[in-house]
């Protein structure tokens, strides 16, 4: 499977803003004494959110770095597992589908959702996102408007973008993931011209991500942990037994994800970052009264987010 996004000078311009006021895990190059980031968009103090960075598309595709990451409200015993990551495609990524509502993030997590009226093939933002000038829309394979046989969600936006394509086929392995795109200009970039590679497990949590620039590896550790290692593409052998294989080669960067109270709890989430050596650990607690989150670095001192 594979994906990514793109424009001119406009999107070029944004793309360096995007990346100049945001941090992801795995950009380069990896800064060790800078310790792990969880930031809720907005300065919003009632959400936890980090991403994995996937690294700059192919040389011909003008895109921002897209990534992998969480972004919810409240705790969840998924957050300590790979189950709870979502994909966003350079700009946007489609996160879940409940009922009416399309919920879409661009690549600083923000998020906007849509809410298709009753027997309607077209959604407009709700209210709480209106500032948005964005429609979604959902297409049959001849292109034509559909409630009930939607192959694909169309999203056109104003991001120097006329439209983002998602597949909607459920029964699709590339269900959610952006089919293609077109640019203000007309020009259509397809999601294999992007150079990812996504691998799942059969619970359809990602498992390995293969970029231009690095290999992603997401590691289970036990039911409460799991770790993403960043390999340089040239110590990756070729996929064997369906995943790329890294045994010999020693990750730049790893990131380690636990929940530290395993079965009994899930309002704590430790994330660590080693990177040559270096190890920097924040530990982010949720206050169910409150409903915030408040984080503590290396056991120093405490904030609220």
């Amino acid at each position: 499977m594979k994906l990514k996004l793109i424009s001119k000078w406009p999107l070029l311009l944004l793309s360096f803003i995007l990346c100049f006021f945001n941090c992801y895990a795995g950009n380069e190059p990896p800064d060790p004494n800078a310790p792990p980031k969880v930031l809720c968009p907005g300065a919003r103090n009632d959400c936890i959110s980090f991403n994995f960075s996937t690294g700059p598309m192919r040389n011909q595709v003008d895109a921002p770095a897209g990534n992998i990451g969480i972004m919810s409200d409240t705790p969840s015993p998924t957050h300590s597992t790979p189950q709870a990551l979502r994909v966003v495609t350079g700009l946007f990524g489609i996160q879940r589908v409940t009922g009416a509502d399309v919920e879409i993030r661009d690549n600083s997590n923000n998020k906007v959702v849509f809410t298709f009226p009753s027997g309607s093939a077209v959604a407009a933002p709700t209210e709480q996102y209106s500032t948005w000038n964005a429609s979604l829309k959902m297409v049959d394979t001849n292109g034509n408007l559909s409630v009930t046989n939607a192959a694909t969600y169309d999203l056109y936006t104003f991001k120097g973008l006329e439209r983002v394509r998602f597949c909607a086929d459920t029964n699709s392995p590339n269900y959610l993931l952006m089919v293609d795109l077109r640019t203000a200009e007309g020009q259509i970039y397809k999601a294999d011209e992007f150079g990812l590679s996504y691998i799942y497990d059969e619970d359809g949590s990602i498992r390995q991500v293969m970029a231009p620039t690095r290999l992603l590896d997401f590691v289970v550790t036990d039911p409460y942990k799991y770790e993403v290692k960043y390999y340089e593409p040239q110590d990756v052998l070729l996929e064997t037994n369906g995943l790329y294989d890294v045994s010999g080669a020693t990750p730049f960067e790893v990131w380690t994800i636990e929940n530290p109270d395993a079965a009994t709890a899930y309002n704590r989430l430790n994330v660590s970052r080693t990177v040559g050596g270096t190890v920097r650990t924040t530990a982010f607690t949720y206050n169910d009264a409150l409903h915030m989150w408040s984080s503590t670095e290396d056991g120093g001192e405490t904030w609220e987010q």
